[in-house]
């Protein structure tokens, strides 16, 4: 049975990760922000959340 529920997790990870990383993408393109952070806190949240997510 475990076999069955790991890919499953998995793929539930992945897609919470996918979401993360559009939030950051779309708040980087909306603010037309490249590389780093800015000390722009909300930005710094969404990074933040798709790295602890990504651990």
């Amino acid at each position: 049975m475990t076999l069955a529920i790991t890919p499953l997790y998995a793929g539930l990870i992945t897609l919470i990760f996918l979401a993360l990383t559009v939030r950051v993408v779309r708040y980087r393109r909306a603010n037309q922000l490249s590389v780093g952070d800015y000390g722009d806190k909300a930005l710094l949240a969404r990074m933040r959340a798709q790295g602890n997510c990504a651990e």
